[in-house]
C-alpha cells in the first residue's frame, strides 16, 4: 500500500504507516550491510611462465583437445554472484611488487590469503612480498605454502 500525506501535516494513521515503512527500510538496510560485511571472494591468478600472451586468451571456438580449449574452459567459469571469472590466466613471470600493490588497492583493509605450491625460491619471494606489503592498519597478506 502506498501512503501519501499532504503537505502541512499528516494524519495520525498515515504518519504511523510512514514510520513503520521507515523502520522496515532501516532493518533491510542493516541486513544488507551485515550480509555484505560477511562476503568472501575467491580469485585465482595462474601465471604460465612458458606461454606467450596470445596463447592464454579466450577463444570462442577452440580446436577440441587443444590447450586453447582448456584455457577457454577455465576462464569461462564465473562467480554466479559477481559474474567475474574465478581464474585469471597470465602469460610470463609475475611482478610481485605490482601484483601485491594492485591487490592492496583493490581489496583495501582485508586479510588476503596467498596460496602457493612450488619451488622454495619463489616461496621465499612471496613471503618477502607478503611481509613488505602487509600493514597492521590496512591490507594483510598471509602466505600458505607447500614446497616440493
Amino acid at each position: 500500500e502506498t501512503v501519501w500525506s499532504p503537505p502541512g501535516g499528516a494524519s495520525g494513521q498515515a504518519s504511523s504507516v510512514v514510520a513503520a515503512k521507515r523502520t522496515e527500510l532501516q532493518q533491510l538496510q542493516a541486513q544488507l550491510r551485515e550480509a555484505s560485511a560477511n562476503h568472501r571472494s575467491l580469485s585465482i591468478t595462474l601465471f604460465l611462465t612458458g606461454c606467450k600472451p596470445d596463447q592464454v586468451k579466450f577463444q570462442a571456438n577452440p580446436e577440441p583437445g587443444s590447450t586453447a580449449e582448456l584455457i577457454s574452459a577455465l576462464v569461462s567459469t564465473k562467480d554466479p554472484n559477481s559474474g567475474q571469472p574465478y581464474l585469471d590466466i597470465r602469460a610470463g613471470r609475475p611482478d610481485w611488487h605490482e601484483e601485491f600493490k594492485e591487490m592492496s588497492y583493490r581489496y583495501g583493509k582485508e586479510e588476503i590469503g596467498v596460496v602457493f605450491c612450488g619451488a622454495p625460491a619463489i616461496a621465499a619471494a612471496l613471503k618477502e612480498a607478503c611481509e613488505t606489503h602487509s600493514t597492521a592498519d590496512n591490507t594483510r597478506f598471509k602466505l600458505h605454502k607447500e614446497n616440493f
